[in-house]
């Protein structure tokens, strides 16, 4: 039993003025306790963290700090342990796509692909569209 951590649940852990900020942080202790398993980040939610970082405040310093999160040099002290979408996960994740781009975004889908890889039940996200393809906790 492990968990996926999503971009809106790492955005909201990095920044404590995000909407979501104060319930990402009760999870994630919930998660350092043991109670969710492993964390899993991708490298798809780093590129997507620190682009939305960028895009959304135009700000250096709030992009130094997601980075410093996800890219700490102690992987030890990262949210989660760096997955890299591979290239089985990318073709599950295009015909995922396929099917589901009415509710689901690419990385979405890599997030299911990686999910369904590893064995992982639980995605950490506060996004719409996960219910029904793994248990979300938000």
């Amino acid at each position: 039993m492990s968990v996926l951590l999503d971009t809106s649940f790492v955005l909201a852990l990095a920044f404590t003025d995000d909407d979501h900020s104060k319930r990402a942080i009760e999870v994630y202790e919930e998660i350092a306790k043991g109670r969710h398993g492993a964390a899993f980040v991708t490298d798809y939610v780093v590129d997507e963290a620190l682009t939305l970082a960028w895009v959304r405040s135009r700000r250096s310093r709030v992009v130094e700090d997601v980075s410093n999160l996800l890219l700490h040099d102690n992987p030890a002290e990262r949210p989660g342990k760096v997955v890299f979408v591979g290239e089985g996960a990318f073709g599950s994740a295009a015909r995922l796509h396929r099917r589901h781009h009415a509710s689901l975004s690419f990385t979405d889908c890599t997030h299911l692909a990686v999910m369904e890889e590893l064995d992982l039940a639980k995605i950490a996200t506060f996004e719409k569209g996960f219910d029904g393809f793994a248990e979300v906790l938000s």
